[in-house]
């Protein structure tokens, strides 16, 4: 019984003297994902800062600041994966994620295709923020361009949000594409009423 406890008490202490050895460095690699938040904040507020000075486009606006938050947190998160365990380094990281690409690939396959599609649909613009879309049965005003998804805001006041795969696969129709076009309104009048009445009727209307 004794040689039992003396077992546990060994083993109990080798894992607290684990813990206490990589305990520093856990704390700095949490320290720096913290950091990370903020500085992809900041990485973004500045970027989009930058971009409403220097690029016209906003969709490229929103694909700059988008870039800058995302690189910072993946350069961050592989800050933070190398000090938590110094055994690893970069190298191996990109090894292991090499041979296992494939079962990534399966795993977030979706959100790897809505990410790609929102830079697309940054980058070609077949809309813009505020133009007014029908995409399959959802109709009203884009209000946002995300990394997943395309956020639109119906006529009767409900979001809607499009995985960006589903609308850049999908036919889009932008009604406020160009600053004409032709609009058709039924009116409906008595037959018996004169044609004169009729057409004062309709330019009131209008």
């Amino acid at each position: 019984m004794s040689k039992l406890l003396e077992t546990i008490y060994e083993s109990l202490r080798e894992l607290v003297g684990s813990g206490v050895k990589v305990l520093p460095a856990v704390i700095t690699a949490l320290i720096i994902i913290m950091l990370t938040r903020f500085l992809a904040q900041f990485a973004q507020e500045v970027a989009t800062k930058v971009g409403k000075k220097t690029i016209h486009s906003q969709s490229l606006q929103l694909l700059l600041a988008k870039t800058s938050y995302v690189t910072t947190w993946v350069l961050g998160s592989l800050m933070a994966a190398v000090i938590a365990f110094p055994g690893l380094h970069l190298g191996d990281i990109i090894a292991t994620l090499g041979l296992s690409s494939v079962a990534i690939g399966f795993a977030f396959q979706d959100i790897f295709k809505n990410f790609l599609a929102g830079i697309l649909l940054l980058l070609q613009e077949p809309f813009r923020i505020s133009d007014q879309v029908i995409i399959g049965d959802y109709e009203g005003t884009v209000e946002q361009i995300d990394i997943r998804t395309t956020r639109i805001r119906t006529y009767t006041g409900e979001q809607v949000l499009l995985p960006n795969s589903t609308v850049f696969t999908s036919a889009v129709q932008v009604r406020t594409a160009f600053n004409s076009r032709r609009t058709d309104l039924g009116v409906g009048v008595d037959y018996n009423t004169p044609l004169a009445d009729t057409a004062e009727l309709l330019q009131q209307i209008i």
